[in-house]
């Protein structure tokens, strides 16, 4: 093995061991445990790489081990090992790595420099603004890709007829993944298994288990006490409340977000249109979720009922309200 470079893969927010498939929340952790593969050949590995995968390296300090030789970069190792340790790789190994530089606090960008918090952020923006051509053309649109997973993708989410229809609400899917999360939400009650509450969702039966019966599941932050059940929720709260990290920005006003999504709907704020009409008082909102809340108005929906004397209220602001101004315990 004649590299010190750190081989990983990207799955779920952590890094997976390139050997063994563990997991690990921070690079140095995945570091230390590398050192458990040291008779494993990463260079054979190597020579096995096709344009069905992409290997990513952590090259910080990278040398070559038989020499040992310091190296810049990873075309300088590959030419060092393939001329001076007659290595052969096939062509495909220098388009199918990526090499980053990274630690636990910071992410910088290889082609540009621009620096992130999170590896997740940073693999986007590499997605989004350095890999948007390769040598697996899209028959039907000419757009280049690297792997021939990334052409299926962009095949099957762009180009493909093909859409899933969930029976009960009608919803459309453009994947079946997605489509199959959906359908937990039809699915009814989710029982716990340790007491006789039920719950709407998987999750939040996960939530419930984690926070009454078993502590375990939990996942703390380590720079303030707040916790969480998916390593997902913890990598939000990090980069919104702890890092300021908002790589998402509205070319409009000052406004930054962490993801996409967030921006989207911020953007609705900045367009003078209200596509969601209510059928009953033609009154229009922006959002679909204002007319939701909207409409209960009409059907006497009040949902949000008082627990000490039972009035309802269409909106929990209401009930906010309600609650303040009769059972404030600071009432004399």
């Amino acid at each position: 093995m004649y590299s010190t470079s750190t081989p990983f893969r990207w799955s779920y927010s952590k890094y997976m061991c390139f050997f063994c498939d563990k997991v690990f929340i921070k690079i140095s952790e995945l570091k230390q445990h590398n050192y458990e593969h040291f008779e494993t050949k990463l260079d054979d590995a190597l020579k096995c790489i096709n344009t069905e995968t992409k290997v990513k390296l952590e090259i910080t300090d990278l040398a070559c081990k038989a020499c040992p030789k310091d190296m810049q970069t990873l075309d300088d190792f590959l030419d060092h090992v393939t001329i001076t340790h007659k290595q052969n790789f096939n062509n495909a190994v220098r388009c199918s790595i990526f090499a980053f530089r990274i630690t636990d606090s910071e992410a910088p960008c290889p082609e540009c420099h621009q620096n992130f918090t999170f590896f997740g952020n940073l693999l986007s923006h590499v997605y989004k603004n350095h890999l948007t051509s390769g040598p697996l053309l899209c028959d039907s649109c000419g757009k280049g890709f690297l792997t021939k997973f990334m052409l299926k993708k962009h095949i099957k989410l762009t180009h493909s007829n093909t859409e899933y229809s969930c029976q009960k609400c009608n919803q459309i899917f453009k994947t079946h993944g997605a489509y199959s999360y959906h359908r937990l939400s039809h699915k009814g009650e989710f029982p716990c298994t340790q007491c006789s509450e039920k719950f709407p969702s998987w999750y939040l039966r996960k939530r419930h288990i984690a926070f009454v019966h078993d502590k375990s599941l939990q996942i703390s932050c380590e720079l303030c006490s707040k916790k969480f059940v998916k390593y997902n929720s913890l990598k939000w709260h990090l980069m919104s409340v702890h890092h300021n990290d908002k790589p998402f920005s509205c070319e409009m006003c000052d406004f930054k977000c962490i993801n996409k999504t967030y921006l989207k709907r911020h953007m609705v704020s900045h367009l003078d249109t209200r596509p969601f009409q209510c059928h009953i008082c033609v009154k229009s909102f922006q959002r679909k979720e204002h007319l939701e809340t909207h409409v209960r108005i009409h059907t006497n929906d009040k949902r949000f009922v008082c627990k000490e004397c039972g009035k309802g209220f269409v909106q929990v602001t209401g009930l906010k309200v309600h609650v303040r101004a009769h059972h404030s315990k600071s009432d004399t």
